[in-house]
């Protein structure tokens, strides 16, 4: 790897992944924009000694990267499961998964649109035949589960964590009953080792309409660009150890600078809490407080309600 890291990383996706760059292009130049600063934002974090920075030492001392700033989920094993030969009879058949998908993408499209002040963005689709019939003839071969259940599949990505926590309970809330499997990989990772996090939601309309949804962060979102191929595919090889090592340390640190964000964040907010209490505080008089005091006592009752209190500018 050269001494710029990211950018070798980058060359090399562009040169042999030709998903990363049919993705890559498909993308508005304002979210092109978004996401490398979100590359350059943890290229620059990973510069730092993580031996000696109190921040990493903060952080990578946490046993729980994902403590309050997910959903918190319940966990939901398949509450019902589908005859297999059922399942592929309806998973080779394009014109009924179709229909599952335009079923599936109204309605999610309708809950966003009741969620507008979340600014959450909806991408998704059918999943490949090529991978279909490999999960088929695994399956026939008794190599592994027939694994349909993200025939169609949809990704609903959120600006943050906070966000993701909202959207997250409001997403159970509106689906209840059809949600047949939840995982929530912020508090139940997959692996000791694996940086993926997001929330995921296997959805049954009716028997045999299935879809996946994914929530997650862009930021997470963003790397899964960069990873798709080499983590979850594997479909590609890291160049080397110091290469996989690399790229290790860079997903992690994503989810800790989106926690560090968040803590940030409700700092924050404590802090403007607490100032809108002193000047709220400083701003009453003496015979603001003599009018409580009677008011609450009962014995000034001619006063009460006629009072008129100065109010805080963060109330108004």
């Amino acid at each position: 790897m050269s001494s710029n890291k990211l950018r070798a990383h980058l060359d090399f996706l562009w040169s042999h992944d030709r998903e990363f760059v049919e993705r890559w292009t498909q993308l508005s130049p304002l979210m092109r924009i978004e996401y490398r600063r979100i590359f350059l934002r943890l290229e620059q974090w990973s510069l730092i000694n993580c031996d000696c920075h109190p921040t990493w030492q903060e952080f990578f001392g946490s046993a729980d990267v994902g403590a309050g700033c997910s959903c918190q989920a319940s966990d939901i094993n398949f509450v019902r499961r589908p005859e297999p030969n059922r399942l592929i009879t309806v998973a080779t058949d394009s014109e009924r998964v179709n229909h599952v998908l335009g079923l599936w993408r109204g309605r999610l499209q309708r809950f966003l649109d009741a969620h507008r002040q979340l600014r959450a963005r909806m991408y998704g689709g059918i999943k490949k035949p090529s991978a279909v019939r490999d999960k088929i003839r695994h399956y026939c071969m008794g190599l592994g589960d027939l694994d349909l259940w993200d025939l169609v599949r949809f990704r609903i990505v959120v600006h943050d964590l906070n966000e993701l926590q909202r959207i997250a309970a409001s997403f159970q809330s509106a689906f209840g009953s059809e949600i047949i499997r939840c995982r929530d990989y912020y508090h139940r990772p997959r692996n000791d080792n694996c940086p993926y996090r997001a929330v995921h939601f296997e959805l049954e309309n009716a028997p045999f309409e299935y879809a996946e949804v994914q929530l997650l962060t862009l930021t997470r979102d963003a790397l899964g660009l960069l990873d798709h191929a080499l983590v979850h595919k594997r479909s590609l090889r890291f160049l080397d150890a110091a290469h996989e090592r690399w790229w290790s340390t860079y997903s992690h640190l994503a989810n800790l600078v989106e926690k560090r964000h968040v803590l940030k964040c409700r700092e924050r907010s404590r802090s403007q809490h607490c100032r809108r209490r002193l000047w709220c505080f400083c701003h009453l008089d003496r015979g603001d407080l003599h009018r409580d005091r009677t008011n609450q006592s009962g014995n000034c009752p001619q006063h009460a309600g006629n009072e008129t209190r100065r109010r805080c500018p963060s109330r108004t």
